[in-house]
């Protein structure tokens, strides 16, 4: 039962994250987070966005942020999680904001 402990925890707080997350999705978009896309109108420009992609957006946030408020009980003594983590953690989010102006640039519906 004691080697069982930590991994009880670990999806607690797996299932904590993912309850936080629905719930501001609900806060920020009310019942339009539970249908198929959300309608959004920025500058004259009408965006049609499937809600997964908030959903996911969201959830890496937020288990980022939950994560290194649980590995501060620990005070990070916890060497190679954590190393994966952030290694995985912040490549994504570099990935993430460096491909975006990539695949502008080479979107052949661009207009100029």
């Amino acid at each position: 039962m004691k080697n069982l402990k930590p991994l009880l925890i670990e999806i607690a707080w797996l299932i904590g994250c993912v309850a936080f997350t629905i719930i501001i999705g609900i806060l920020f978009f009310g019942k339009a987070i539970f249908e198929r896309d959300i309608d959004i109108n920025l500058h004259d420009t009408y965006f049609v966005i499937a809600n997964q992609h908030f959903f996911i957006c969201f959830f890496i946030v937020f288990s980022f942020t939950f994560y290194i408020i649980k590995e501060n009980r620990h005070a990070f003594n916890r060497k190679l999680p954590l190393s994966v983590f952030l290694i995985l953690g912040f490549g994504f989010n570099v990935l993430l904001f460096r491909t975006g102006p990539i695949a502008t640039f080479f979107n052949p519906w661009k207009s100029g």
